[in-house]
């Protein structure tokens, strides 16, 4: 699956999705969203959300389609207000992409961006 998620061992209120190439963004976060909801209920408290895009090369309408598709439905699990989420990437469009995910029209969603993701990790467990 383009999507993995992943519950870390020793701390499974933080979950890494990792996406890779080839990846449908019309309908892979769809599939994804239902298993990060399941991940979801299984915690208690806050959930952290690491989006590993690294293997990823998504073009401007590929991210506007996904967006739409993670966040538009006022249920997605990353409108929840226990899942606190940041993106993993590097280039132009994802540092465009946590600018507009805080538009209202997709879910005024703070997605911090960093390089690694292991600094994702050492912000989350800052908390």
């Amino acid at each position: 699956m383009p999507i993995e998620n992943k519950q870390m061992p020793d701390n499974p209120n933080i979950i890494v999705s990792t996406a890779t190439d080839p990846i449908d963004l019309s309908s892979d976060p769809q599939k994804s969203l239902g298993e990060l909801q399941a991940m979801l209920a299984s915690t208690k408290g806050t959930a952290h959300l690491i989006v590993d895009c690294l293997g990823v090369h998504p073009g401007f309408s590929d991210i506007v389609i996904g967006m739409a598709t993670s966040s538009a439905d006022p249920n997605s699990p990353l409108r929840s207000e226990r899942l606190k989420t940041v993106i993993v990437a590097e280039g132009k469009i994802f540092e465009s992409m946590v600018v507009w995910f805080k538009q209202g029209n997709y879910g005024q969603l703070d997605m911090p961006l960093f390089k690694t993701v292991d600094e994702a990790i050492k912000f989350v467990k800052k908390g």
